[in-house]
């Protein structure tokens, strides 16, 4: 007959396991939950909207590995000068807008997206092992519940039974703790990369899309997989004697400038087509299904309206004065690459700009 000895044993294991079996390392989850709450108290406290830029700059500030920013951003809060929006893009695209900051933002999110699924699985397998412990636990009890013969023997067993249910019990809470603190993390982490990836394709100054994402764009469009049956235009823009606004009025009002065009020019594409801030003044437009003519018209529209508008400098009711922009324009043709038709539409912008300016050159 056997004895309940070698369960009382195996029970004592299985509690000395479950003594160190979920220790979860959760420090740079608190790290970013503390960051989250400083990040909300200056934005109070400075009076800066908490939009996507701005929070990136606050939560990269009390990180604290990149010591420019933090040494930048010190200097503005020595001297107790509020940080306008005007601030922040040049501080966001000068500190935080490199390629390779934007490439390592969405590695280090994906890298930490996968290492908590990872501890996700490591603790759903620890309970499941826990869980087959406890049943081979359970059949050797009932074994030896079966073959005891005196009350002693099967109070030892029951006393086993009930150490083992407390303990998966315990167990499982923790898991159930655990998982959800994972969940949010993941939800926290997904929206990291989901914003990384977004800001990839994004101009932080005039919040339409960028070089990086116009390239991309014509590389598909003119690509083996590229549809047919859809012939398309590249517009290139560029704001006559920019250079002048900045040096008459200085760069702040030479980015208002920037912005409103980009506006403009967003204004007047469709959800199909793309606008993008190509570099400097210059802006760069896809035409979906649109010939040359067509194109002409759409540029000229644009054209016009921005001649016919009077920017006025808010704080000195100042004029800019007239502004312009001159368009080159080209047609896809069978052969092209991204490079070969943004060149072809430099080409024809140079012509324009030769023309005289303000004009529209196919």
């Amino acid at each position: 007959m056997s004895t309940v000895t070698p369960n009382l044993n195996f029970c004592d294991s299985i509690s000395d396991r479950n003594a160190n079996s979920l220790l979860y390392d959760y420090k740079e989850y608190f790290l970013i939950s503390s960051i989250s709450r400083k990040v909300l108290e200056i934005s109070h406290k400075q009076k800066t909207p908490l939009i996507p830029l701005v929070y990136d700059i606050w939560y990269n500030y009390f990180k604290g590995e990149n010591q420019e920013l933090v040494q930048h951003i010190n200097g503005f809060i020595e001297s107790r000068k509020p940080l306008s929006l005007v601030d922040l893009d040049h501080i966001h695209a000068e500190f935080l807008n490199s390629p390779d900051l934007r490439e390592k933002q969405i590695a280090d999110a994906t890298s930490s997206l996968d290492g908590e699924m990872n501890d996700v699985l490591t603790v759903i397998d620890s309970h499941l092992t826990k869980c087959g412990d406890y049943s081979e636990s359970l059949r050797e009890t009932t074994g030896t519940l079966n073959e005891a013969t005196g009350l002693d023997e099967i109070r030892k067993a029951v006393d086993c039974l009930v150490s083992h249910s407390e303990s998966i019990q315990s167990d499982t809470e923790q898991l159930r703790s655990a998982l959800n603190r994972s969940r949010a993390e993941i939800e926290s982490l997904q929206l990291a990369l989901d914003e990384a990836r977004k800001n990839e394709l994004i101009d932080p100054l005039t919040n339409i899309a960028n070089r990086r994402a116009l390239e991309r764009r014509l590389q598909e469009m003119t690509g083996s997989k590229r549809s047919a049956d859809h012939d398309f235009c590249v517009i290139i823009t560029d704001i006559d004697h920019f250079k002048s606004i900045n040096d008459s009025h200085g760069h702040l009002i030479g980015d208002e400038v920037l912005r409103y065009f980009a506006g403009l020019i967003h204004k007047h594409v469709r959800k199909e087509d793309l606008a993008a801030r190509y570099g400097g003044e210059e802006f760069a437009i896809i035409l979906i299904g649109c010939n040359v003519e067509e194109a002409q018209k759409r540029a000229e529209i644009i054209r016009a309206e921005l001649e016919k508008v009077k920017l006025v400098i808010k704080d000195t009711k100042e004029e800019v004065g007239k502004i312009t922009a001159s368009f080159g324009i080209t047609r896809f043709r069978e052969g092209d690459d991204h490079l070969s038709l943004l060149g072809r539409a430099d080409e024809n912008l140079y012509k324009a700009k030769q023309g005289g300016r303000n004009r529209v050159a196919a």
